[in-house]
């Protein structure tokens, strides 16, 4: 199996796993009592459900990453970082292979984040 193939791997086990803890969480919901005589369970619940609700939204914005960059697997445009063009290493890919940038790149990124 080539690189792309291995990375398109990867990102599908990710991208299954991602769906399938969200189904998780769809089912919990659906089948959690948020009315409780008990103001400690009823706080309890309130609490689990945000959590839950955090994790599945961060987990919605993962898998849209994911088939975006699955589609740029496609279209022959995985690997090249979206700001400057140029190839991102391959040992980066290897670590975060839903990546859009390059190191360089990302670095300037973030610290413009920073600054703000």
């Amino acid at each position: 199996m080539n690189e792309a193939g291995r990375f398109r791997e990867q990102l599908e086990k990710r991208l299954q796993f991602l769906r399938d803890q969200n189904e998780d969480i769809r089912l919990k919901q659906a089948s959690t009592e948020l009315y409780s005589p008990d103001v400690a369970d009823m706080a309890y619940n309130q609490s689990e459900t945000e959590f839950d609700l955090r994790l599945y939204e961060r987990n919605q914005a993962a898998i849209a990453e994911i088939c975006y960059t699955l589609d740029s697997l496609d279209s022959l445009s995985y690997g090249i970082c979206e700001l400057c063009g140029e190839d991102i290493d391959p040992r980066r890919l290897k670590i975060v292979p839903d990546t859009k940038f390059c190191v360089d790149c990302q670095r300037v990124m973030e610290s413009s984040w920073m600054s703000v």
